[in-house]
């Protein structure tokens, strides 16, 4: 199934349609109930084989699903619990199908880490989906076998042919719904809203990316196996259906996970270059249309080698790894905190001021400056606390022309386009930024670190343009906040 983030910037066109189609579900769905007849013995048995092996999947792949959903809160994902609904749907009655569909839907929300508003949606989304195709499976020829009414088509080759077809438009009807329900909801959003938005493509936008199309349409593929298997030699091969299905979602999640980490500093858990490369830039981009301004600060521990020769290198590790807490600590969850490699780390502060960004900078400093780093000597493993300071330099972003905006489509197209590695060395805005907020951070080093120093505004002067220093106005071209001298 198709999960769909619900931005906190949702336009009013856009909740008014989420909240029409799921007013249209629930009244499909009682009109369902209302109608249906009471269900045969043997539907109640193929319903409770398909929940044991549904459940049996879910249940097993539990631990990595948490993690790949909490790894993707604010993109798409394709949940292979799909081609359990895809099944019921083209085996079961019609309301049958839509309990199981709540059913999964509530075991998925208890690893979901999303508000209810998010998840019915979607749910509602894989409803309308369940009750278009079982409404087609019964409508068309070709497809009775499915639901156990007629025998499977083996002997009759237009038979099959006419099954093929039918099945074709069964997952048509299934895709289609699901695109139209969410497609429409993304072109609700608007523009710089998420990642999605960014992108040149209508197309894309309404659609979706190919690789998550083709994760749904092989679900889909597994779903009708699934629905095939339940009706063959009394649904024991669905068996096998269950043990491939947990093998593939593992083996995706493993890959996510493998993807994820490759984006990771191993040492403090923060983005590394090649994660932070795309993340800001699809950040700042997304801002930047949407008018909001960004800054980027870089963070340096000051003396770092005398740290590493005075406590050894483990401690150094302890140093940094207490450093980066503190930096996501005193930042907001929209931000974005990485670890550049060394004693360096940057963190692009998104939707906020000079004043806001200069207040924040000097909370980091401050935060930093108060903490008690805690290790052990390397002789004899005593205790030992060391005291880190930081220097920073800080750049803000300018406010977005007409010909920037223009620039700005120019890069996303550009960077849809890239993998991970040619996006980190990609020149654009963000490569603006952080070149503006190092000048500032060595001219932070040069004038006796543990302090703030704020690069040329860049409404005001060029970057990196030397100006006076003696007031400390922000229409200058720094603002530098002076500190004790570091004594070490």
């Amino acid at each position: 199934m198709r999960g769909w983030e619900l931005w906190r910037h949702t336009t009013t066109r856009g909740v008014v349609w989420m909240l029409t189609w799921e007013s249209i579900v629930v009244g499909s769905v009682i009109g369902v109930f209302a109608t249906a007849e009471w269900p045969t013995v043997r539907q109640w048995a193929l319903a409770s084989l398909l929940v044991i092996c549904a459940g049996v999947h879910m249940h097993a792949t539990r631990p990595g699903e948490e993690r790949r959903r909490a790894g993707r809160l604010r993109t798409e994902y394709v949940d292979h619990s799909g081609l359990w609904t895809f099944g019921a749907a083209l085996a079961l009655p019609i309301p049958m199908a839509v309990v199981f569909i709540v059913g999964i839907g509530v075991h998925r929300w208890q690893i979901a880490r999303k508000p209810p508003c998010r998840v019915i949606f979607t749910n509602a989304t894989i409803q309308a989906s369940a009750v278009a195709t079982a409404w087609w499976a019964t409508a068309v020829p070709g497809l009775a076998w499915l639901r156990g009414d007629t025998p499977i088509p083996t002997t009759s080759m237009s038979q099959v042919a006419i099954s093929l077809v039918s099945l074709s438009g069964v997952m048509v009807i299934y895709f289609a719904t699901q695109t139209l329900i969410i497609g429409v909801a993304r072109l609700c959003q608007p523009p710089g809203s998420s990642a999605r938005s960014l992108h040149p493509s209508i197309v894309v936008r309404c659609i979706g990316t190919w690789p998550d199309n083709r994760e749904l349409l092989l679900t889909l593929l597994a779903g009708f196996g699934c629905a095939v298997a339940a009706n063959v030699l009394a649904g024991v091969p669905l068996v096998l259906v269950t043990i491939g299905a947990v093998a593939v979602t593992r083996k995706v999640q493993l890959a996510e996970l493998r993807d994820r980490q490759r984006r990771l500093d191993a040492k403090t858990g923060l983005l590394n270059a090649v994660g932070w490369a795309r993340a800001a830039r699809t950040a700042l981009y997304r801002h930047y249309l949407d008018h909001r301004l960004c800054a980027v600060l870089l963070v340096d521990i000051d003396h770092f080698k005398l740290i590493n020769d005075e406590h050894g290198h483990h401690n150094g590790d302890i140093a940094i790894r207490a450093v980066g807490r503190t930096l996501q600590d005193q930042t907001r969850p929209g931000d974005l905190v990485a670890r550049f490699g060394g004693e360096e780390f940057v963190v692009l502060l998104t939707s906020t001021v000079a004043d806001e960004a200069l207040a924040t900078a000097e909370r980091i400093r401050q935060a930093v400056a108060a903490l008690d780093v805690r290790g052990q000597r390397s002789l004899g493993g005593t205790p030992v606390t060391m005291k880190v300071k930081v220097s920073i330099g800080l750049a803000l972003q300018r406010a977005a022309s007409d010909e920037d905006l223009a620039v700005v489509l120019d890069h996303i197209l550009a960077l849809s386009q890239l993998d991970d590695q040619s996006a980190e060395e990609m020149p654009d805005l963000l490569t603006d930024l952080e070149s503006s907020a190092d000048a500032a951070l060595y001219r932070a080093k040069d004038q006796g670190r543990d302090r703030v120093v704020v690069a040329p505004h860049p409404d005001t002067a060029p970057a990196n343009t030397p100006m006076d220093t003696s007031s400390s106005s922000w229409n200058l071209a720094f603002v530098e906040h002076h500190h004790p001298r570091d004594s070490r």
